[in-house]
């Protein structure tokens, strides 16, 4: 049996960014009954205020094509979830072609 044996942690996942050059994005959590240092604080915050913007997307993504993955294996999900991609692109191609045409008119009238 080829793979690690015993299971993956955060802190893997942690120093495996760190060696690789990435910035982690993931909440530092508050020491045992202690208040949370104002740094930590600061740095939480800013790592807050990114995750809505991207969250956005998805969500609506999600909610226009109506994804719900329910497959066996990475590949099909991977799939799955770039049709829907593509699908989502083509919709606001087309919504910002329709908004262009119909702002030259406009123009064209005025």
């Amino acid at each position: 049996m080829s793979g690690p044996t015993r299971p993956i942690t955060p802190k893997h996942n942690e120093a495996f960014m760190e060696k690789e050059g990435f910035v982690s994005k993931v909440h530092r959590k508050k020491p045992h009954i202690k208040p949370m240092p104002r740094h930590i604080q600061q740095s939480n915050v800013g790592k807050s205020i990114i995750r809505p913007r991207v969250e956005h997307v998805f969500a609506d993504q999600k909610a226009q094509t109506r994804l719900f993955i329910r497959t066996v294996g990475i590949t099909r999900a991977t799939t799955r979830i770039g049709l829907a991609r593509a699908c989502y692109d083509l919709i606001q191609s087309a919504g910002a072609a329709m908004w262009m045409t119909a702002r030259n008119d406009f123009a064209v009238f005025s």
